[in-house]
């Protein structure tokens, strides 16, 4: 039987930090068991917690809590032990009076039916109260919480009903000692989930989700305004006629609220259901579309955003994956502006030959990204929890340069990789350098070795192509004459058939 356990890692504070001062790690958390996964991430003033769920070849399970300092060197490690479960999957933690409550999944040694689960920790990781609130014979998942007050949360998950293709979204509210107060399900014979709630300015609820067609290929995001006791007041869908759907929801520090997700597009060359981008969502307090992004790019890319951050700056970080062609999953993060501009990418990697999962991000005091999920270990044997903190830009080493632009058109948004770590420069990018930058005129490029015919494009800041060029295999530099281009900044991209480069250009 496999073993399945609870993560929980704590970062503490072992000395006093500027808050100008950036940290940077990358920690893998290996318990010798077959795979470690995190899900969701919290900083908490000088905390960092993380939550998710571990699995081995034993019967047992096991539950952990580590402790480290803030460089992610452990510290303290406890157990948890729920013993009715054999599977345990934490998916959200937040930290309200003192107190850490959780949201998950179980799976008790009674019944194949999964069981949503709440429960409360001490500051110092101890179990205070774990609880269930599903119905004998039917599975449920929980998902996100929502704080309503210090002594309310709801809990935002999905019903499924035995023997049939049918699931509706479901909330469930409760107090700080985990005592029911309601619970509501939404559906219409269809196959609703339910991923994320917020309150609303009336003080009801806004739900937003997933509704399957009953068919394969056809979903849609979902959106449900309850009231503060459940009940239904609307709904709207959003989608084409393919698997687009929502994995969360944040509300806006200017209004209205931002959902992430992704979005299928149908190419009729290409098997749609390899074709996903990233899809974010502005909306108003009635659901109206404010405006909308589809981040990826054409061909064989599947992407998706898995969560939300809005930082001091009224912007957005997005943190999800994506795989290019046949190649394996890259962790994604994603900067865009608070009006939906496009503002910087970075690709994640830590085991290239393998699969790379970024999962959930939140911010330090100075201003730092902490981000979590789970990737093959350095021999490549399991996955291993993976923890990264890196700074307000993205950078994961000092003094990182990374390229800010718009993003050049929906289907042709840049990508770039960089399998060794998260660092990017303007003047020298895996091989690609420019001379001078800034320049005036005559610009030179130096390329990395080419393999195949590569193409090569320039885009202005308003993400417009204004050059483009095929360059033969083996051309080692590139002079091109700017002069008649208006002075501002560009974004030079060079794309083969085994990767992406792009670089920063500046034109006085």
């Amino acid at each position: 039987m496999i073993k399945h356990s609870i993560l929980f890692i704590i970062f503490l504070r072992a000395y006093t930090l500027s808050v100008s001062q950036p940290i940077y790690f990358e920690k893998l958390y290996d318990f010798q068991t077959r795979g470690e996964q995190l899900s969701t991430v919290l900083v908490d003033d000088s905390v960092i917690v993380v939550g998710g769920s571990s699995s081995s070849n034993s019967s047992d399970i096991i539950g952990l809590f580590i402790a480290t300092d803030m460089h992610g060197n452990s510290q303290i490690e406890k157990l948890i032990d729920p013993k009715e479960y054999f599977r345990i999957e934490i998916r959200d933690i937040i930290c309200s009076r003192n107190s850490f409550y959780f949201s998950g999944t179980g799976f008790p040694k009674s019944s194949i039916k999964a069981q949503p689960l709440f429960g409360k920790l001490t500051m110092t990781g101890d179990t205070i109260f774990m609880k269930s609130y599903g119905t004998p014979g039917i599975s449920d998942i929980s998902r996100e919480i929502t704080v309503i007050n210090s002594n309310r949360f709801i809990i935002t998950g999905t019903k499924v009903y035995p023997d049939s293709l049918q699931g509706q979204a479901k909330l469930t509210c409760v107090d700080s000692s985990g005592n029911l107060i309601w619970q509501t399900e939404y559906g219409n014979n269809s196959w609703e989930n339910g991923s994320s709630t917020v309150i609303t300015m009336d003080g009801g609820l806004l739900t937003v989700g997933t509704r399957d067609y009953n068919s394969s290929i056809d979903r849609d995001i979902l959106l449900v305004k309850f009231d503060s006791l459940g009940h239904a007041q609307w709904e709207k869908t959003y989608g084409g006629n393919q698997m687009d759907g929502a994995e969360w929801m944040i509300p806006c520090y200017n209004g209205g609220y931002l959902i992430c997700g992704y979005y299928n597009v149908h190419y009729d060359n290409v098997p749609e259901a390899s074709i996903y981008k990233g899809w974010v969502l502005k909306i108003d307090s009635i659901g109206n579309i404010i405006w909308q992004k589809k981040i990826g790019n054409t061909g064989l890319f599947r992407g998706g955003f898995h969560n939300i951050l809005q930082v001091k700056d009224s912007s957005y970080w997005l943190v999800g994956g994506y795989a290019e062609g046949y190649s394996k999953d890259k962790g994604w993060l994603v900067h865009i502006s608070k009006d939906g501009n496009f503002l910087n990418e970075i690709t994640i990697v830590h085991n290239p030959a393998y699969y790379n999962y970024t999962w959930d991000l939140d911010m330090a005091p100075n201003g730092d990204l902490v981000i979590c999920g789970w990737t093959y270990n350095n021999d490549s044997t399991y996955y291993d929890a993976w923890l990264l903190r890196v700074d307000s830009n993205g950078c994961q080493t000092p003094h990182c340069m990374p390229v800010y632009a718009p993003a050049p058109a929906e289907d042709s948004l840049l990508l770039y990789q960089n399998p060794t770590g998260l660092s990017v420069t303007e003047k020298e990018k895996n091989g690609l350098s420019i001379y001078p930058n800034p320049g005036s005129g005559i610009i030179q490029i130096s390329l990395p070795a080419l393999r195949g015919e590569a193409t090569f494009r320039l885009y202005n800041a308003l993400g417009q192509a204004v050059l483009e060029q095929q360059i033969p295999a083996g051309t080692k530099r590139l002079n091109l004459d700017l002069s008649t281009l208006p002075r501002g900044w560009y974004v030079l991209r060079l794309q083969s058939n085994e990767r992406v480069y792009s670089a920063k250009l500046i034109l006085e």
